[in-house]
Formats: C-alpha cells, structure tokens, sequence
C-alpha cells in the first residue's frame, strides 16, 4: 500500500498513550498498519464503519452492473460472504487486529442498549440490515435472510432503522452520517423483498432526507433520487398486492 502519511510512525506507542489521555477510545494499536505474514498486505487497524458502508453499497452496484463473467461475480460474491460471515461470527462487531471491536464497528445489540451505543442503534442498526440484504442478494444464500429476521424479531432492528439520522443533539447532526446513512439505505431498501418493510425503509429515507437535502451534495441528491424510484417502479410490477395487508381490500389490486 502507497499511503500518504507515515502512519506507523506517526501513531506511535507514545502518540497513543498522549491521545488516550483526551480521548480513552482511541486504540492503542501499533503499528496502525501490521504487515501481512507474506508481507505483502498492511492490515489497516481501527477501520471504520464508513468503510463498510462504502464497500458494501459498491458491492451491490458492481454484482449488478459491472461484474459480467462468473469469475467477476465469484470473485465479489466470496468477498460479501467474507466479510459478512465475520461480522455475524463476532456478534455483530467488525473485529480488529487485536481481537477487539474497531471503535466504529459495533452493530450488536448490547452496544445498543449501552451508555455508549444507544444513540447509534438507528444508524448502525439500519446498516447491519443493509449489510445482509446485500449479502443475501450477492450471494444468494438465505442463512443472511434468517440472521435478518431474527435481528428484526427479537431485537427490533427494523424499528430502529426507522430514525436512521440523527437531528438532535446538535452535535450528532454530523455529515458523514448522511454518507453512511445513504449508501447504505440504498442497500436496505434496493434489495428488501418484503413490500411492507420497504415502505418502511421508504419512509425511513424521507425521515433522513428532511436534513440531508438542506446540503445540497450531488452525490446524496443522486442516491435520494435512485431510491425514490425503486418503490413506484415496483408498484408498477404489482409489488405492492404481495402486502398481506392489502389482500383484504378487493378494489386495490386493479389500482396496482
């Protein structure tokens, strides 16, 4: 790897003993950037959950568009199984080189209920689903669909990710979570099944959107546009009479 700054030498055991001091998260890992036992790969510690939420939202749009042999779409469906799989392996955390959660890499529902996570379970929660609807749909395997719904069912993942954004405090309003939050949406509501909870996820996007919009970012404003139109696209293929909630109502099948 061709990094720009000399992070093991600058994350050093004496940096990481001065930042814990103002910051007691900050992991005291070193070197930040351990090399491989064949040495040709650096292990980047701490990763963050933005991380994952990039790499997996490029999943999806690289399975769907890009990838055209079976050796491309191999290649991208063993790497969501891998990383997925960790991630359930561990709990729901995203585990570092030192056998310990990343900071930003806890998606369980333990963090949730903490002191520390509670304030994060909308966001980490939504991302968690999104994870595993990727995972479901890249690899096709419904072992994601089952470790899905029991994070729906027993841990009410899904009513969660219904306050995905944070307005308030102040200080929680922080950008990148629009990135997370959009990239991962896409994930979540693209490749739901279910029509009732992707009017949910639906619903979701347009909480989130109410702050998001006021940026003005032709990247979210792209993302927000992509995913207002998968619902009416789906009405359009009669989604929408699956709802078992719908099946009472004889007059709306002709209205889909």
């Amino acid at each position: 790897m061709d990094w720009h700054e000399p992070v093991n030498e600058q994350y050093s055991r004496e940096y990481n003993t001065r930042h814990q001091k103002n910051d007691p998260f900050w992991k005291d890992i070193f070197p930040r950037f351990p090399l491989s036992e064949d040495g040709n790969y650096r292990w980047k510690c701490d990763t963050s959950s933005d991380e994952l939420a990039g790499h997996y939202f490029y999943y999806g749009i690289y399975h769907d568009l890009i990838a055209e042999t079976k050796e491309e779409k191999d290649a991208v469906k063993q790497v969501v199984a891998d990383v997925t799989d960790h991630l359930i392996k561990h709990g729901f955390k995203l585990v570092d080189y030192d056998g310990k959660p990343t900071r930003w890499g806890s998606f369980d529902p333990d963090y949730f209920n903490s002191i520390w996570g509670w304030d994060q379970r909308g966001l980490n929660a939504m991302m968690m689903l999104s994870f595993l609807n990727v995972a479901s749909h890249v690899t096709g395997d419904p072992k994601y669909d089952e470790v899905a719904e029991m994070l729906r069912e027993k841990e009410n993942y899904d009513i969660y990710a219904m306050h995905a954004k944070e307005f308030f405090p102040p200080e929680n309003a922080v950008p990148w979570d629009n990135n997370l939050g959009l990239m991962s949406l896409y994930g979540l509501i693209n490749y739901e099944k279910n029509p009732e909870r992707q009017i949910m996820y639906r619903i979701a996007l347009e909480n989130a959107w109410l702050h998001i919009s006021k940026q003005k970012n032709a990247f979210w404003d792209g993302l927000y546009g992509a995913m207002a139109g998968f619902l009416p696209k789906r009405w359009m293929k009669g989604f929408l009479s699956r709802m078992s909630c719908l099946q009472k109502i004889p007059c709306l099948p002709k209205l889909v």
